[in-house]
């Protein structure tokens, strides 16, 4: 998501459509400290990732073996269900709703994105809201709310079995050959 959000608002400035003073706008990961943070900016936060969907074995995929190296890969997990806070912080009541138009604009770009993912059921909802005490200034956000449906996934790798078969068990006439079974 961060990502996605930082090459879509460079998009938006380099189309004009937002105009920070320093010609950038960055997505940080948290609240923003007044006198160090250029302005507008955007956050982004995890506000839930648990599991959603759980299915019997947990696997999202079948096993398939890397042709390189000749390990099988096992890919196993659960559907998970994702929502992350967007905020968009600004100094000014109205580039805040230019900022809530972009945010909506680059989820709503990116959702072949998200989908190639696997991400499904997207969700994206917006809110304006007001801080007045924390900063020296009044600062104006938008608050979204991107929730989604998303695989959660461990792939983990293992080398062929081999295993020692004595022939000698089932065929007696050749007492001292062995073979050799890769699984």
């Amino acid at each position: 998501m961060r990502e996605r959000l930082t090459v879509g608002l460079e998009n938006e400035v380099a189309r004009k459509t937002l105009r920070p003073k320093e010609g950038v706008i960055e997505v940080k990961t948290a609240p923003p400290a007044f006198e160090e943070t250029p302005w507008p900016l955007v956050t982004v936060h995890v506000l839930n990732d648990g599991s959603a969907e759980r299915g019997v074995g947990e696997f999202l995929d079948t096993d398939v073996q890397d042709l390189i190296t000749n390990e099988w890969l096992e890919t196993q997990g659960w559907i998970a269900r994702v929502q992350i806070s967007v905020v968009g912080w600004s100094k000014n009541a109205d580039e805040r709703i230019a900022m809530r138009q972009a945010l909506r604009r680059l989820v709503i770009g990116n959702l072949p994105v998200f989908q190639g993912y696997g991400m499904t059921r997207i969700d994206f909802s917006q809110t304006d809201a007001d801080e007045m005490a924390a900063y020296p200034v009044p600062v104006y956000q938008t608050v979204g709310t991107f929730s989604c449906f998303a695989p959660a996934e461990v792939v983990t790798s293992s080398s062929n079995v081999v295993t020692d078969i004595d022939s000698s068990a089932f065929t007696p006439d050749f007492p001292d050959r062995s073979a050799r079974a890769a699984f």
